[in-house]
């Protein structure tokens, strides 16, 4: 069973992956979502806009 440290770390590095991805290469990002995957982002004046993708790719 893991620890609740090694799970921290691989949340950690998890995040790192995607960030680093989403930097260097915005064009492959889609493939850390599903077709269900749902974007959530603060937009001016704290209204918050939601999208569901039906289709990622």
């Amino acid at each position: 069973m893991a620890t609740l440290g090694q799970i921290a770390e691989d949340v950690a590095k998890s995040f790192v992956h995607y960030y680093t991805n989403l930097i260097n290469f915005p064009e492959n990002v889609h493939r850390f979502y599903k077709e269900s995957s749902i974007l959530v982002r603060r937009e001016q004046q704290g209204v918050t806009s939601a999208a569901i993708f039906k289709r990622v790719h």
